[in-house]
């Protein structure tokens, strides 16, 4: 609501040639309104706080997650490697021990898959002095509650090196499956 105060101001007019100016308080008396500045105060809170109420709904509500029940948690139900896939993605050739120029072909299968979880692949290599190398790390988001099978291959820039490897499959980040596996 706004209220209105009458104040009378003075005002003395200065005339210096042909300019006029207005100087210090004089005798006359001109009444100006002024309007009180607390509503438009409270309206600019009130508004600064919705704005940032709403900005740090939309962002928290973003970073979380729903979690499914308990009987709706994907499960990584197989992982199979292999040197090539059949008409139907299923491993055929399955191997542990590859050439250094074959491809590396895996299928996963899941139980009660769960639209946008993540899938995490990545090969690793076990050096001579215990090191580990990570050669291939890929993230994967299942796209929708009927894919049960996830597929692919991995070839090597030109071969991969002679030794042991590891194919770490995660799901949301926690490490769910490995297979260990041969170059030779």
């Amino acid at each position: 609501m706004q209220t209105l105060e009458d104040r009378p101001v003075e005002l003395e007019t200065l005339t210096s040639g042909t300019n006029s100016a207005v100087a210090a308080p004089s005798s006359k008396k001109v009444p100006v309104k002024r309007y009180s500045s607390l509503p438009y105060a409270l309206l600019g809170v009130t508004l600064t706080l919705l704005i940032i109420g709403s900005l740090g709904y939309v962002f928290l509500s973003a970073g979380s997650k729903i979690k499914p029940l308990s009987d709706e948690v994907t499960r990584l139900k197989s992982v199979e490697i292999g040197k090539s896939f059949d008409a139907s993605k299923n491993a055929v050739d399955k191997a542990i021990t590859f050439k250094p120029q074959d491809k590396i072909f895996y299928l996963a299968q899941f139980e009660n898959p769960q639209k946008g979880v993540k899938v995490r692949i990545s090969l690793t290599r076990l050096g001579e002095n215990g090191s580990i190398e990570e050669v291939y790390n890929n993230n994967v988001f299942l796209a929708s509650q009927n894919e049960t099978q996830l597929s692919g291959s991995i070839a090597p820039y030109t071969k991969w090196e002679n030794g042991n490897y590891k194919l770490n499959l995660y799901l949301e980040g926690k490490p769910e499956r490995t297979i260990n596996y041969t170059v030779q």
